[in-house]
C-alpha cells in the first residue's frame, strides 16, 4: 500500500465555539401595577396604569410597575442581543405635552394584588389589597419600599418621548438589554422595570392598556432577541495531514445534552458533506478528546466543520478549519452514498479477484474477501461510517469512505 505523505497545516482555534442562530420572543407582561402618590391606593389588576402628574399637579404622581417572566421562556446562559418594551397609550389629559417617559430598573420585590378600580376610578385608585404596591408600601401589609414611591436604580435604562394617545411607544436601549441579560443570569434578581413620566409639570399623565386590558393587541409585549447557550464548549480544533489522511483532533472543556458531532468536508468552503459521525460524551464538566481520520482525499483545498447535534436535536456549527494537499491519496468513489444494501463499484474500481475490506469507525474490520462483482453486500452493516479498502493488481490502494444508513 502506498502513502502520500507532504506537509501538515494545523489550524488551532482556542476558545473557539458553535454557532446558534439568534432567536425572537415577545412575552407579554406577567403583572404590572399603578402607584399613587396622594393615597395608598392602588389598581392590581385593572385593565390601565398611569405615569406622570394629574391636573393637580406636584404631589399627585401616578408610578407604574412592569415585570415580565423570564424563567422558562429564555433558556438559562443565553447572550440577549436585543431588548424593546412595546405599550400603547390610550389616554392622555386634554392639552397635555409631550414628556419624557422614563423605565428604571427595580431593586426590591413588589406586588400585584385584587384591586380593581375599573374605568371610573382608575385615575385615583382604589383601596389596596393584600400584598398591592402602593406608594409607601411595595407589598402592602406587609412590606414597605426603603423610599416611598419604590426602590430603583436612579439612572434610566430607557427614555421614551409619549405624546397623544391611541398609538403604541417603544422603549428600547443597551441598558435595557442589559436589564434583561442580568435577570436571565440571575432570576431571583428580577423584579422588572417602575415607569416614570414628567412628576414636575401638571397635566402630564399618560395612560397604557396593562396586562389586564381586554384587548389583547394592546397589552404590554417585551420583544426579546437572544442567542442560545451553546451546549458544548469548543476549545480546540485542528487539521492536518498525515500519512493516514486528514487528521482531525478537537477538544471540548465541558459538554451537555451532547448526542454527537457530524464531521463534514468541503473543498469549496460551501458545499458540505458528512463523512463521519463520532459519539458525544452527553454531558461532562471535564476536558474531552476527539479524533477522526478522512482518508482517501484529492488534492487541493479541504475544509472541515463539526456539526454538534443535542439530544433534542439542535444542531450548531463549529468554524471552518482550512489546510491544503496537493498530493493525492488514491480514492474511490463510492455510489450509492449513502449505502443501503449495496456497494456499488464502477470503472476500474472494480477488478475481479481483488480483495476489499470494511472497517468501522473504531478501527474493527467488519467486512473482507474478494470481489466477484461490481457490487458489495453492505445489508448487514450497522448504520454508520465506513471505509472501504480495494487492493489493486497495481499495488496501490483505492480508499473510500461511505455512510450506512
Amino acid at each position: 500500500m502506498k502513502h502520500f505523505f507532504h506537509f501538515f497545516l494545523i489550524l488551532l482555534l482556542p476558545c473557539s465555539g458553535f454557532a446558534q442562530a439568534p432567536q425572537v420572543v415577545t412575552i407579554v407582561a406577567s403583572k404590572d401595577n399603578t402607584m399613587f402618590q396622594e393615597a395608598e391606593n392602588s389598581n392590581g389588576i385593572g385593565a390601565n396604569f398611569f405615569a406622570g402628574n394629574t391636573n393637580f399637579g406636584v404631589g399627585n404622581a401616578r408610578r407604574a410597575l412592569l415585570q415580565f417572566q423570564l424563567t422558562g421562556i429564555i433558556p438559562a446562559g443565553s447572550t440577549i442581543t436585543s431588548v424593546s418594551l412595546q405599550l400603547f397609550c390610550n389616554k392622555v389629559p386634554s392639552s397635555s405635552p409631550v414628556t419624557d417617559v422614563k423605565l428604571h430598573k427595580l431593586s426590591a420585590a413588589w406586588g400585584e394584588g385584587t384591586s380593581d378600580a375599573g374605568d371610573d376610578f382608575d385615575g385615583t385608585g382604589l383601596a389596596a389589597t393584600s400584598d398591592d404596591a402602593t406608594w409607601q408600601q411595595r407589598l402592602f401589609g406587609t412590606s414597605n419600599w426603603g423610599t416611598a414611591g419604590g426602590d430603583y436604580v436612579t439612572a434610566a435604562s430607557a427614555t421614551t418621548q409619549v405624546a397623544g394617545a391611541n398609538a403604541n411607544y417603544t422603549w428600547s436601549s443597551a441598558q435595557l438589554t442589559a436589564d434583561v441579560q442580568s435577570w436571565v443570569n440571575a432570576p431571583a434578581a428580577n423584579y422588572g422595570w417602575i415607569l416614570i413620566g414628567d412628576e414636575a409639570n401638571a397635566r402630564t399623565a399618560k395612560r397604557f392598556a396593562s396586562k389586564n386590558n381586554t384587548n389583547t393587541l394592546l397589552q404590554p409585549q417585551l420583544t426579546i432577541t437572544y442567542t442560545g447557550a451553546v451546549p458544548v464548549t469548543l476549545t480546540g480544533f485542528a487539521a492536518k495531514e498525515t500519512t493516514k489522511g486528514i487528521q482531525l483532533n478537537w477538544q471540548t472543556q465541558q459538554e451537555l445534552n451532547n448526542a454527537w458531532f457530524d464531521v463534514q468536508h468541503s473543498q469549496d468552503g460551501v458545499r458540505f458533506n458528512t463523512i463521519g459521525r463520532i459519539t458525544g460524551a452527553g454531558n461532562s464538566a471535564v476536558v474531552k478528546n476527539y479524533q477522526f481520520i478522512h482518508e482517501g482525499t484529492a488534492p487541493g483545498q479541504q475544509f472541515y466543520r463539526l456539526a454538534q447535534t443535542d439530544i433534542d436535536g439542535k444542531i450548531s456549527y463549529s468554524s471552518i478549519v482550512q489546510l491544503s494537499t496537493d498530493k493525492r491519496h488514491n480514492t474511490i468513489s463510492i455510489s450509492p452514498n449513502p449505502v443501503t444494501n449495496s456497494i456499488v463499484l464502477s470503472g476500474s474500481a472494480y477488478q475481479k479477484g481483488n480483495r476489499y475490506t470494511v472497517v468501522a469507525q473504531n478501527g474493527t474490520i467488519v467486512l473482507q474477501g474478494r470481489l466477484q462483482a461490481a457490487t458489495i453486500n453492505a445489508a448487514a452493516l450497522s448504520p454508520g461510517s465506513y471505509i472501504l479498502k480495494l487492493e489493486q493488481n497495481n499495488g496501490q490502494t483505492l480508499l473510500g469512505r461511505f455512510l450506512k444508513q
